[in-house]
């Protein structure tokens, strides 16, 4: 006898085919026209496929939708807070005919179900992102999403083939009937489930231990669809749950198990629609906290426990279990809630989701009070933070700074590094180094030729051994007096080596050293996360005449626009709106979603649209062999485009591989500062002097230093006073 809470509706309306049925519902789809279903859509057909989405057997038509947007029920009046919908763009809502079959596949191919139609109908976004969002901002990710897709709805039942082998999570991904046989083996009557999309800390971990004390069981049901761009990903926070569920839950009353929906932000509706989808599992009890399912303050922090008041218990059939914010209280010594705790925030130990990056990605580690140290290791390693070999975390105290970039000197190819100057303040019981002034105007003063503090004790660093002084060869055909220039300079490949002890001693004819201004020494380098960087191919492309499709009308895709058409790109914009600077006549704009055939005679993709939108740009570019450019969505790039500095006719762009953007903008900054102003009379001597090596043949193992005397010919000799001007040189 079945003892769990019953599925919604009162029975699984599971629609996966039975191995009989197989067959012909495959000869059907072969003969079926297809639509392709973006990442978001397959989670709903999951949840329909597997009956998680009970008692829906398919997509909305209009009278469910229209009645779930007003009310929150259904036609029939089944409490349904979500309208699950499959949206088809003009070309293919004009095929669809009442009662045709339609194959439904994913961006890859596979066939997913095949689909009955009853009917194609209309939305109107703005109307179902005031009702189900409450907000026509298209800053929230839900009603961006809603804009991207096309109006036209397609509606009816599905019938689901069996789940693909390769998903995700497959020893997880339990269907409500396998998890409701996992409860029913274990006794459980009385279950509580938490619902989350991000890694579990030690407030959440406490309330989901507060549920267990009057629940036979606990299942932690985390999120594994689609989330937005920022959110920590679905594989990450898994091996965090698994770390946590091993050494500090009770075994025989924790299940672990994965939910296959895409996130929404719908605030208090979708915290109803998880409890709902819930029942089907097998989950009585849902654990719901301030402001579930929110995102940037659309909603009050209370209504999404609130919902649950606007309807009878006996219709919903799941009891949610409403929880005040919990927090580590220093005061206190313990983990409380307002309603527990009598001190203020002052005392309450809270960490946001960026300063929790800053200090992973740091090396730094986040109080045991704060989370546990498996979850922080987790964490740190899919953030890139700096870790250690004996694996404890290291201190913040001892700050790893980028070294001082090279500067500029006369000779123009003469690149030195030196170190900024650092000045170290207290904050609390940390150090910070704070980057100021001028490396050579504001150094201090030498004392006798040597550095103020011993090297042995310098920021508490051990003494080390000193490198011989590199002696450069001299090139083949050098002139005597390049000889003192290789023998004293360290050439640009050696110059993160340490230099020789001793006051500097400036170059015979050199402008002269600037006052109080000391030796530089090498700065310490920043040490790279384990597995940081991945591997790329730079490479630069002419776009002249090619078309080059951007998706997404946005002030970030106007930015794009301007570097395309600066490089003689062809482009096709594909959004439903655009911003006014990208009306111009010589553009082809689409105005409509985006549509994989978007991308035919296409030579490279920008994706500029929301994350689940580059997702599908993503796939639609690798099903036709093209380079698309994710803005600020790593995850669905297959090209970088890095900071970039134009100057004389050189072209120097530097990247990060999509991990830090800002990175690669303020080492394009220093780039830019770096290279001289009279550079283009270094790119026409180089053309020059190439076009008679060519004609000579000289090697090409001769020409470097054959150019680098050429460089030096374009700077007379010059007094301190005296400012070098270049000079023609013939090759």
């Amino acid at each position: 006898m079945e003892t769990l809470v019953a599925p919604h509706g009162g029975a699984l309306t599971e629609r996966i085919v039975s191995p009989a049925e197989e067959p012909s519902l495959r000869e059907i789809a072969a003969a079926s026209p297809s639509l392709v279903l973006d990442a978001r859509e397959l989670a709903d057909l999951e949840l329909l496929a597997v009956g998680a989405a009970s008692p829906l057997r398919g997509f909305l038509g209009a009278a469910d939708y229209e009645s779930v947007l007003a009310r929150m029920r259904l036609a029939d009046g089944t409490v349904w807070p979500l309208p699950l919908t499959l949206a088809v763009s003009d070309e293919d809502a004009a095929r669809l005919e009442r009662g045709s079959a339609v194959a439904l596949r994913d961006g890859r191919g596979f066939l997913w179900a095949v689909l009955t139609v009853s009917e194609v109908h209309r939305r109107d976004p703005l109307a179902e992102a005031r009702a189900v969002y409450r907000t026509e901002d298209a800053a929230h990710p839900g009603v961006a999403y809603l804009l991207s897709r096309p109006v036209n709805l397609v509606a009816g039942e599905v019938r689901a083939f069996p789940l693909p082998d390769d998903l995700p999570f497959a020893a997880h991904r339990l269907t409500p009937r396998q998890l409701r046989a996992r409860i029913a083996a274990k006794g459980w009557k009385r279950v509580a489930g938490f619902q989350t999309r991000n890694p579990i800390h030690r407030a959440h971990e406490h309330l989901t231990k507060l549920a267990l004390e009057f629940t036979d069981g606990i299942v932690i049901h985390p999120l594994v669809g689609e989330t937005k761009g920022d959110d920590v990903p679905a594989a990450v926070r898994f091996r965090a749950y698994e770390a946590l569920l091993e050494r500090y839950y009770p075994k025989d009353r924790t299940l672990l198990a994965a939910f296959p929906a895409a996130m929404r932000y719908a605030g208090p509706r979708e915290a109803l629609f998880h409890a709902l989808v819930r029942k089907n599992y097998g989950i009585s009890h849902l654990i719901v906290g301030r402001d579930h399912a929110g995102v940037g303050g659309y909603y009050g922090p209370l209504e999404s426990q609130l919902i649950f008041d606007t309807f009878e218990p006996a219709e919903l059939g799941i009891t949610p279990l409403r929880f005040e914010p919990t927090f580590f209280c220093r005061a206190c010594d313990a983990l409380a809630s307002p309603r527990t705790c009598p001190h203020g925030p002052a005392d309450r130990l809270d960490l946001s989701g960026s300063r929790v990056r800053e200090i992973l990605r740091s090396g730094g580690d986040l109080p045991r009070e704060f989370t546990r140290p498996e979850v922080a290791e987790i964490l740190r390693t899919h953030l890139g933070g700096v870790g250690r070999a004996d694996g404890q975390h290291p201190s913040l105290a001892r700050p790893r700074i980028l070294p001082g970039g090279p500067r500029h000197e006369h000779p123009p190819h003469r690149l030195r590094r030196t170190a900024p100057r650092a000045e170290w303040r207290r904050r609390g019981d940390r150090r910070h180094l704070a980057l100021c002034g001028d490396p050579r105007r504001d150094a201090p003063p030498r004392r006798r030729g040597r550095h103020p503090v011993p090297r042995g004790v310098r920021r508490g660093e051990p003494r080390r051994p000193r490198a011989a002084r590199r002696e450069g060869p001299l090139p083949e055909g050098a002139a005597g007096r390049d000889r003192s220039f290789h023998r004293r300079q360290r050439s640009v490949r050696g110059a993160d080596r340490p230099r020789s002890r001793g006051p500097h001693r400036p170059r015979r004819g050199g402008r002269e050293r600037l006052a109080g201004a000391r030796s530089p020494r090498r700065a310490r380098p920043l040490a790279l996360a384990e597995g940081g960087m991945s591997e790329t191919y730079p490479v630069f492309l002419r776009f002249q005449g090619r078309l080059a499709v951007l998706v997404g009308g946005g002030r970030v895709a106007a930015a794009k626009l301007s570097g395309l058409l600066a490089a003689g790109a062809r482009v096709r914009v594909v959004a439903p709106g655009v911003a006014p600077e990208i009306e111009r006549p010589e553009i082809e704009i689409r105005r409509r979603a985006f549509v994989p055939e978007d991308l035919d005679g296409a030579f490279f993709v920008v994706a500029a649209a929301p994350p689940e939108v580059n997702r599908n740009v993503r796939l639609a570019a690798d099903a036709r062999g093209l380079f698309v450019n994710a803005v600020d969505d790593a995850k669905s790039a297959s090209a970088f485009l890095g900071g970039v500095v134009r100057k004389g006719g050189v072209t120097v762009a530097v990247a990060t591989d999509g991990r830090a953007p800002a990175l690669a903008g303020l080492l394009r900054e220093a780039l830019e500062r770096v290279l001289p102003d009279d550079i283009s009379a270094w790119v026409d001597l180089g053309e020059r002097v190439r076009a008679g090596w060519r004609e000579t043949g000289i090697p090409m193992g001769d020409r470097r230093p054959l150019l680098l005397r050429a460089l030096l010919d374009l700077y007379p000799q010059v007094g301190p006073a005296t400012q070098p001007q270049p000079r023609e040189v013939q090759p």
